[in-house]
């Protein structure tokens, strides 16, 4: 099966943002309060509620991209499957 250059790319961008953009947009929403509870430096406390606006729509946006495929299994590699191991035993106690 060969991939096209559109794919990879998808699966880049996929990958950049599970890695990336979404624990960035978590830390941005926490930063956003840390700055709002601190009474220290007032700038930091002006621009708190932005911080915190700005990382919410990051994350709406980064939790609406789907994840990124995982590996593909060969079903050929898997070796022999054999339901009949699991019937009958009693794995509820």
């Amino acid at each position: 099966m060969t991939t096209t250059p559109e794919y990879e790319k998808k699966q880049a961008f996929r990958r950049l943002n599970a890695r990336v953009i979404e624990p960035g947009a978590m830390l941005l929403m926490l930063l956003g309060i840390l700055f709002l509870c601190q009474p220290w430096v007032e700038f930091l406390h002006q621009y708190s509620v932005l911080v915190m606006l700005i990382g919410l729509i990051g994350f709406n946006i980064a939790v609406h991209v789907p994840p990124p495929d995982g590996p593909k299994v060969d079903e050929d590699d898997t070796g022999a499957v054999s339901v009949s191991a699991a019937v009958g035993r009693n794995t509820h106690g």
